[in-house]
């Protein structure tokens, strides 16, 4: 008990700081142009309003706007918003709604115009964004997309939402209220519903537009197997919608989430297949069927364990934010990632804890939860292949969380299903990601 309660103080605690730190405080300002770097990510905001961003990868040109601490960037057929701090050289950027965020450093002085700038078909800025921009001279710098006669490209969120109220993702105003409290899942106890307390920490105080104060449950402990969970039950006013398609049950492939499979964007991405690995109580955890995309552990190679990894923020953030609509992602809990200790390398440190929607297996999860080698390997998609994947002349390897011999390198999967406790070094882009993650599903 005593550890949980230290483990939700902790939380509170760092959420109250990404609140009073400034995420989309009034006093920030408005001028942030300039190249900010931080690993492979590099972002270069121009004087008028054009920028690009980097990430070892790709590269994509867009147009930018702040105002107080929002940034919106508009990317060719959709716009992202940002919640941002700028302090001294430092740019932090928090996804709208996400507690989770990434720091770059300024690398470069601010530029005129963005060279070789390449134009994006973007999509003009919704009443929901104007607002969130609200500056008096909105008419004139709201968008270059809606100063264009034939727009054609949509946003992700109206290709997959049948609302009609709903014409763009994630977008919520600031004065939206989030439901009183949120389901975490856990790897360590099981949670039954209980009356809730307040928590044992110094009372958060929060504006109209802010979530209500977190509340920490009583709880039991109930020992169960590796991998078990735990839940905060929540009384909202919609009723809950599964939106997993397909028929719920281990073992079993289902749908959910969509995600560029094929590498032809002319047809819009596609539905996500998961490997439902287990089913506890009212929740599911999922493991994508094939390999997602590349991605570096540590772009810098830099010794780190999985709290403090480049691909951690990329999947909580960027990945989640491309794959799955605002309602799906409500269904997505947020679970408990406890430091996984490699059994080849006992003595290499396992790092911290962490809260995540989406992450990676351990050496542990990926021994459990599959009956043979054969079900272990994985295939990639069209798209995972053109990023420069890897091919170790057998196939395809992917990450796991968990440390490998060192805190410089990660453990992962051989083409032919074999767990390599030695692991990668953390700089490798070119190896697969397969997300996990626990869904509710009733």
């Amino acid at each position: 008990m005593k550890k949980f309660r230290l483990v939700m103080a902790t939380i509170i605690v760092g959420f109250a700081m990404v609140l009073m730190a400034g995420c989309g405080s009034g006093d920030q300002p408005d001028d942030i142009a300039g190249t900010y770097e931080g690993g492979a990510e590099i972002y270069t905001f121009a004087e008028d309003g054009t920028m690009s961003y980097a990430n070892g990868v790709d590269i994509k040109y867009g147009y930018y706007q702040t105002n107080s601490g929002v940034l919106i960037i508009q990317y060719e057929g959709e716009n992202v918003k940002y919640d941002y701090t700028l302090d001294g050289t430092s740019l932090s950027l928090f996804k709208k709604g996400s507690i989770f965020g990434a720091t770059y450093e300024l690398n470069g002085d601010a530029v005129k115009t963005i060279s070789s700038f390449i134009e994006p078909e973007t999509v003009a800025l919704t009443a929901d964004e104007l607002k969130l921009l609200s500056k008096e001279d909105i008419e004139t710098t709201v968008t270059k997309a809606s100063e264009s006669e034939n727009i054609t490209a949509v946003s992700k969120e109206t290709t997959k939402e049948t609302s009609a109220e709903t014409t763009t993702k994630n977008s919520t105003e600031t004065t939206t209220e989030e439901p009183a409290s949120e389901e975490i899942a856990s790897e360590e106890v099981w949670t039954e519903d209980v009356t809730p307390a307040q928590p044992e920490t110094e009372e958060i105080e929060e504006t109209a537009a802010e979530t209500e104060a977190w509340t920490e449950p009583e709880t039991t402990t109930e020992e169960t197997t590796p991998e078990t969970t735990t839940t905060e039950e929540t009384t909202t006013a919609e009723p809950f919608v599964n939106r997993i398609v397909g028929t719920v049950a281990e073992g079993n492939t289902v749908r959910y989430g969509t995600y560029e499979q094929d590498n032809n964007w002319d047809n819009g991405q596609e539905d996500i297949e998961w490997i439902i690995l287990k089913i506890d109580g009212n929740k599911a955890l999922l493991l994508s069927k094939y390999g997602l995309d590349t991605y570096a552990y540590k772009w810098d190679g830099s010794w780190v364990t999985w709290e403090d990894s480049d691909v951690r923020t990329w999947l909580n953030n960027e990945f989640a934010y491309y794959a799955f609509t605002e309602d799906e992602m409500k269904n997505i809990l947020t679970t408990s990632i406890t430091p996984d200790t490699n059994p080849d390398y006992e003595t290499v440190d396992a790092g911290y804890g962490s809260e995540d929607k989406i992450f990676l297996l351990s050496t542990n999860q990926a021994w459990i939860y599959f009956s043979s080698k054969a079900a272990r390997a994985c295939e990639p998609t069209a798209y995972c292949l053109s990023k420069g994947l890897a091919d170790d002349g057998d196939g395809y390897w992917w990450w796991l969380r968990t440390p490998g011999e060192n805190s410089g390198r990660a453990a992962g999967v051989y083409a032919n299903g074999t767990i390599d406790y030695k692991g990668a070094g953390l700089g490798q882009s070119g190896n697969m990601i397969r997300p996990a993650m626990w869904v509710r599903y009733k």
